[in-house]
């Protein structure tokens, strides 16, 4: 009898000492699966915030495109009325910018000069041109009115023909009359090279405008 008590004790005890060992491990697996909780919802918290951070470089990256290294110029308005299409108010802040880079803010002096087309810095007309060309999808830009300037046939480069010739083209000459900034169009359905208006931003007088255009677009090899 005291043997039987002993080894049912025994059996008792070897009973426990499984329970207690299943229960170790249950206890283990949930400490893993805890840890492993916390380790995805670590992970996901990580990548969010890596995702925020590359989100502000970006803006970053794209607002710092917008300042000229040159002049300090902030071009972000610019950007935003192209964006919106709002093309005149483009052209107003374009020719604003080019004048005030060039000191030309004063009524009476609001065009540029052939001092001022050749030293214009090169990362500024790259910016605004990019901007138009861009928003306008090839339609609009100095790069673009530039492109027909080359490729346009007279039989004589006297009298400067080409540039009348471009004008023709773009709209900013009729009738033999140059345009004045209230008879533009401000809209898509203008003739590619419309825009920007290079002839009011060089200054409207029949002479000198066609010299000054010439220079603009010979000169000017970052177009």
């Amino acid at each position: 009898m005291k043997e039987q008590q002993i080894e049912s004790n025994k059996q008792i005890v070897e009973k426990l000492a499984e329970v207690k060992k299943q229960l170790s491990e249950k206890q283990s697996q949930t400490q893993q699966s805890l840890q492993l909780d916390e380790f995805n919802a670590f992970k996901a918290e990580l990548s969010q915030s890596l995702s925020d951070l590359q989100l502000k470089i970006s803006k970053l990256a794209a607002k710092a495109g917008l300042v000229s290294s040159a002049t300090g110029v902030d071009y972000s308005l610019l950007d935003n009325l192209l964006a919106a299409e709002n093309w005149q108010k483009a052209d107003e802040e374009t020719r604003l910018l080019m004048w005030k880079i060039s000191n030309r803010g004063a009524l009476g002096s609001r065009f540029l000069d052939d001092g001022d087309i050749k030293k214009f810095p090169w990362q500024d007309i790259h910016i605004i041109n990019q901007l138009w060309v861009e928003y306008s999808r090839g339609h609009f830009g100095f790069s673009v009115q530039k492109q027909i300037w080359q490729t346009v046939e007279v039989p004589s480069h006297r009298n400067f023909e080409a540039e009348k010739s471009l004008s023709r083209r773009v709209g900013w000459r009729v009738n033999d009359d140059w345009l004045s900034y209230s008879e533009f169009t401000f809209n898509l359905n203008a003739a590619k090279g419309h825009l920007p208006s290079t002839l009011h931003l060089l200054g409207r007088e029949s002479g000198r405008v066609e010299h000054r255009m010439k220079l603009f677009f010979s000169h000017r090899t970052d177009l």
